[in-house]
């Protein structure tokens, strides 16, 4: 009825499987599929969900992924489409309005922390790590924001002087505003593709320490240059070494401050990647 010319589709197992039978009746209608966090590198292990991965991706046309990793999965699973850029999920941020929320590197007290502890999340290893740290970062604040609930309960037990803003409960102003105030951010799971708050981590000059799931954020992190990656998302020691190895290197923490404030002007910059997005169509609808 609405006889489009392309349908863009989110996300792998709730947006592109349900739609495979429907996409085959009509052959002529072009598919783009962003692929987003974990939809190939995490389902990949299970039979099942790999069947219906390369059925999908056999019958793509375009592919848009957020890192270099995915493109290569995909390819390995059958997709001989066009893959028309790695660009930010959200198209990156506008850097002129979040200047404002931005505090000198030696103002900043905060160590930021990402409390999601589920399926993919691995946030209580990094309250813990925090947590034999407490005697060498006690002239910081530790800040939990998207905190789930076992970890507000591990705070409370252990009475910790974390604070603790469990998910929704901050606006995504007030966390940008936050992170603009921060010295460290920590993020932490077992899969995951270009994590956003990564991303807005570097955007607000904070030293972000994040996890590496299949190789993902080394694309956009350099360890010990411009932020420190978590190999290991289940090892409690390593997290805390990394965190005890940032607070003590001031030099470091500037450096990488500067080196990704020009990343972001180059690559998650939201009118530079507004323009990408815009040929990324064009190009398709003139294929």
């Amino acid at each position: 009825h609405i006889q489009p010319d392309i349908v863009h589709s989110f996300e792998m197992q709730s947006c592109s499987y349900p739609i495979l039978k429907t996409m085959r009746k009509y052959p002529n209608i072009k598919w783009l599929y962003s692929c987003w966090g974990s939809d190939l590198f995490y389902y990949q292990q299970f039979p099942n969900h790999l069947n219906e991965i390369k059925k999908v991706l056999k019958k793509i046309n375009y592919l848009h992924t957020d890192c270099t990793r995915d493109l290569v999965l995909a390819r390995q699973f059958g997709f001989s489409g066009t893959h028309v850029g790695v660009i930010p999920g959200g198209a990156g941020y506008n850097l002129s309005l979040l200047v404002e929320f931005k505090q000198p590197i030696y103002q900043r007290k905060i160590i930021l922390v990402k409390g999601y502890e589920h399926q993919f999340g691995r946030g209580l290893n990094i309250v813990k790590a925090l947590h034999l740290l407490q005697h060498q970062i006690q002239d910081y604040e530790v800040v939990i924001f998207g905190a789930h609930p076992i970890i507000v309960n591990y705070v409370k037990v252990n009475k910790l002087s974390f604070n603790c803003f469990e998910t929704h409960e901050l606006s995504h102003q007030e966390l940008m505003a936050l992170m603009g105030k921060s010295l460290l951010y920590i993020g932490n799971s077992i899969s995951d593709g270009m994590p956003n708050t990564l991303l807005e981590a570097i955007v607000m000059g904070v030293f972000p320490i994040q996890s590496n799931p299949g190789g993902a954020t080394q694309e956009m992190i350099n360890h010990g240059v411009n932020g420190y990656l978590i190999e290991n998302p289940e090892s409690i020691d390593e997290i805390r070494q990394l965190v005890k190895l940032a607070v003590t290197n001031p030099m470091l923490i500037e450096n990488a401050r500067k080196i990704n404030e020009i990343l972001a002007q180059e690559r998650l910059n939201y009118d530079i990647n507004k323009k990408k997005v815009r040929n990324l169509y064009k190009i398709i609808v003139k294929c």
